[in-house]
């Protein structure tokens, strides 16, 4: 004789908090954090990715929360190691709501949280923090 698998409520209220775990853990994996007006919508990325210890390319795209580029922008990067400022860089503005530090300087691996701070001419602003792991060159 087979019985049928049937999940019973304790199952499934295991399943509901495996569920919620995970994505409580995926949305920790971005480790961003941000301040400021929300409308305002700020993506990164880097070259190489993840960056490596030397010089990297930053790049933020900057729009509103429908994803219209801002320009005008002033952006200033600065990367934190250990609670230590280690580098700041403004980004330039090539239009289309991109803005490019093109040699961010990252002195040591590990763990470095970055922030960039975007004023609009408009005097809106927004800080918006992101942990990177930078790699040892050749890594």
């Amino acid at each position: 004789m087979t019985f049928p698998l049937r999940a019973g409520p304790r199952c499934a209220g295991n399943v509901a908090r495996a569920g919620l775990a995970a994505a409580l853990l995926l949305a920790g994996c971005d480790r961003e954090t941000r301040t400021g007006d929300a409308d305002l919508q700020v993506r990164w990325s880097f070259e190489p990715s993840p960056p490596q210890v030397g010089t990297a390319e930053v790049r933020l795209e900057v729009s509103d929360v429908d994803w219209t580029p801002r320009n005008g922008a002033t952006v200033i990067l600065s990367g934190t190691r250990n609670g230590v400022v280690l580098s700041v860089d403004t980004a330039r503005g090539e239009g289309a709501g991109q803005y490019v530090a093109p040699a961010f300087r990252f002195e040591v691996s590990g763990d470095w949280v970055l922030r960039a701070r975007v004023e609009t001419p408009d005097r809106r602003w927004v800080e918006v923090e992101r942990t990177v792991t930078v790699g040892t060159t050749g890594s």
